[in-house]
């Protein structure tokens, strides 16, 4: 006779799981309005549910591009766009909503920036083999762990030269890294990966021939580690 059926742990532990499947679910349907009807109200979300470290958690992304070509996948709101321009990178998105395209347009004017802008989904990048140094992805939703992305993605980066390292995809937001309750809370409240999806995730990379690694940047109580897909 199986002892633990029917008690209190077992039943508390399935009732956490099934709060965390609902969860996503909400989570996912919420992600969609922000990315299209209420695109307009994307950036105060984010900087509220990440207790205001939403920009800094982005633009460190930037810091693990390699050379000045990059692709960011999902460009949502523009702001990395314009950091990266303003780092003299040259930037290029890609960004299925129409919402956010527009919002990302009028940022980029009032910054002043021109940055190439496609409305295409990440699983069928319309540009040429080894288009680019780098591509980029930052908070993404479940797109990035898509084969045909990340065989698309491997596509369009440089591969390895004589006088050049092979390109990069480079993701940030996929956890949060934190002891205290806050970092728990906020990690909900981003729906980040599960360390079982995250580890199938850089499986897959393993297995498409992406040599992974990650950083964890210094500074702060809470980090967004970054991934990093090199192409071998």
């Amino acid at each position: 006779m199986n002892s633990s059926r029917g008690s209190p742990v077992a039943h508390r532990g399935k009732v956490v799981g099934h709060l965390r499947r609902l969860w996503i679910r909400v989570y996912l349907w919420l992600s969609e309005r922000l990315y299209h009807e209420f695109a307009w109200a994307y950036e105060f979300v984010a900087w509220v549910v990440s207790g205001g470290q939403w920009d800094r958690w982005r633009r460190q992304i930037l810091d693990c591009v390699t050379g000045p070509s990059v692709l960011e996948l999902g460009f949502g709101t523009g702001t990395l766009l314009v950091a990266g321009r303003r780092r003299g990178l040259r930037m290029c998105g890609v960004e299925p909503s129409k919402e956010m395209q527009r919002v990302a347009r009028r940022r980029l004017e009032r910054a002043h920036c021109r940055v190439p802008r496609v409305r295409a989904v990440s699983q069928a990048l319309p540009f040429v083999d080894g288009a680019f140094d780098s591509a980029v992805a930052a908070f993404p939703t479940s797109y990035v762990a898509d084969e045909r992305t990340l065989r698309e993605v491997w596509r369009v980066l440089r591969t390895h030269g004589p006088e050049q390292p092979a390109g990069s995809f480079v993701i940030t937001g996929l956890g949060v890294v934190g002891r205290s309750w806050e970092a728990r809370l906020i990690a909900l409240l981003l729906g980040g990966f599960s360390q079982e999806a995250l580890a199938r995730f850089e499986r897959k990379a393993r297995h498409l021939g992406y040599r992974v690694s990650v950083r964890i940047p210094s500074g702060g109580k809470l980090q967004a580690p970054v991934l990093v897909l090199s192409k071998t």
